[in-house]
């Protein structure tokens, strides 16, 4: 962004030139949740340069714990943690708590992960920035995430976090449907990282692809690693 009054050359997200310390664009103190992760979904471009230019990035932390829900309520229905935990609603229950708790613990680490990545592109590195963008872009997996997990419960009850049946032999069309729904969700956001790392870290689409799909495995990896480890230790200690 070229400053008006003198010329000089500023960051996308500046609202004051560096220079001469001029007025350049309005600046944006909050975020309202509903609205942005509406904005985020119909218009991620005008969304996320929002999002980079807010200087509290409201509901960040709240919306990595929805997002832990619904991540460890798959992870548990992969691990047959029905078996362990107890019945529907103890592991229901479960899932529900520790999952935002979990969520919200890992958001610091993914925002970290995101500007490590922002940093070896030589983008507008900002921790605070990076867990905004990495917070919005998960509103479609929130959003399938909190829909289809009731569904899920009460189309396969007990049997969602067990083997015996599996799931998918019990109502086989709506298993695969509620899985291509998350799916597509997962898809769009993975776009949504990418779109959001475009326009908060000033880079092009191959470098912005390039954080998204970064960020996307590092974490993915990080999370399915510590499962299988956790996993590991219970069963060597006999807990499982």
């Amino acid at each position: 962004m070229t400053c008006s009054v003198c010329g000089a050359e500023n960051p996308e997200t500046a609202t004051v030139c560096s220079a001469c310390k001029a007025f350049l664009q309005n600046r944006v103190p909050t975020l309202d949740l509903f609205k942005t992760a509406w904005g985020v979904l119909v218009a991620p471009g005008r969304t996320f340069k929002e999002v980079a230019l807010a200087e509290h990035k409201n509901y960040a932390v709240t919306l990595f714990g929805l997002f832990g829900i619904t991540v460890l309520a798959g992870t548990l229905a992969v691990l047959e943690a029905g078996e362990i935990v107890g019945g529907l609603i103890e592991t229901a229950a479960a899932a529900s708590a520790v999952g935002f708790v979990v969520g919200m613990v890992l958001s610091p680490l993914v925002a970290l992960v995101h500007s490590a990545a922002s940093r070896l592109v030589r983008g507008d590195v900002s921790f605070r920035r990076s867990l905004g963008i990495t917070a919005y872009a998960l509103v479609p997996s929130i959003v399938a995430g909190l829909l289809v997990f009731p569904i899920q419960l009460l189309t396969f009850g007990e049997h969602f976090f067990t083997a015996n049946p599996h799931p998918a032999t019990i109502n086989p069309v709506s298993y695969w449907a509620m899985m291509a729904l998350q799916f597509v969700a997962m898809a769009w956001t993975l776009y949504l990282l990418a779109s959001g790392s475009k326009f908060g870290l000033r880079v092009n689409t191959a470098r912005a692809a390039w954080v998204a799909a970064f960020t996307a495995s590092v974490v993915v990896g990080g999370w399915v690693w510590t499962a299988r480890h956790l996993v590991a230790l219970a069963v060597s200690r006999g807990t499982l």
